[in-house]
């Protein structure tokens, strides 16, 4: 999986006590992943607050 892999990676990675903390971030690389995956048939199992599924499944308008 992929985009768990990466979501996690990026977790570890914006938790750095250097880092500046930004509560309402997307992280649009994996967001257009997840969009591109549903888009071609596949169910997108991922569950995070980073992705809305609303976005991936294009039922935001």
């Amino acid at each position: 999986m992929i985009i768990k892999d990466r979501l996690n990676v990026y977790h570890i990675n914006e938790s750095d006590p250097g880092g500046i903390p930004v509560d309402s971030f997307i992280p649009l690389q994996l967001l257009g992943m997840a969009c591109m995956w549903h888009d071609m048939g596949n169910e997108v199992t991922v569950e995070s607050d980073s992705l809305p599924r609303f976005l991936i499944e294009g039922k935001y308008f």
